[in-house]
């Protein structure tokens, strides 16, 4: 119980700025801060921070901004459109759709896509050829017999 209520007011915001300003006073190499029962353990903090810093690193070396717009590096595809195909297709259809592409370089496209997210109207989730083989599929392509049209003028009640 007393750990709880220790919890309890430490995560006030009175107590979560004593806790950011106990870690702005750390020493460069110091990786333990404490505020009544919490402790954090920076080193492990630091370690994920510098994992996911070097992924995003990573994931940069994939793309080229033109215009503000990024693109899949020595491609014109843009990150976002393959970023969005990817909420309604898997990675596997969007290679099979765009054959120029890699199933790196869209995983990397849907990583940049996550860190650096599109501003303004979203790209569909299907790709075009997807949606029109549906179409097709459901017969929308099919030829109907129009000649009863043809047969003359229709009156018009």
């Amino acid at each position: 119980m007393l750990v709880a209520d220790g919890l309890d007011k430490d995560l006030t915001p009175a107590g979560r700025r004593r806790l950011y300003d106990a870690i702005r006073q750390l020493s460069f190499d110091a990786h333990r801060v404490s505020l009544g029962e919490i402790e954090l353990d920076l080193g492990k903090i630091d370690a994920d921070l510098e994992t996911r810093l070097q992924r995003l690193e990573a994931l940069r070396e994939w793309v080229d901004v033109e215009r503000g717009e990024p693109l899949i590096k020595a491609t014109r595809v843009p990150v976002h459109m393959v970023a969005a195909l990817a909420r309604g297709q898997t990675v596997a259809e969007i290679v099979e759709d765009f054959p120029s592409l890699s199933r790196e370089q869209v995983e990397a496209a849907i990583g940049y896509a996550k860190a650096y997210p599109k501003r303004g109207r979203p790209y569909p989730s299907r790709s075009l050829k997807r949606s029109l083989a549906d179409l097709a599929e459901l017969g929308a392509f099919d030829e109907v017999d129009d000649t009863a049209d043809l047969a003359g003028p229709r009156i018009i009640p």
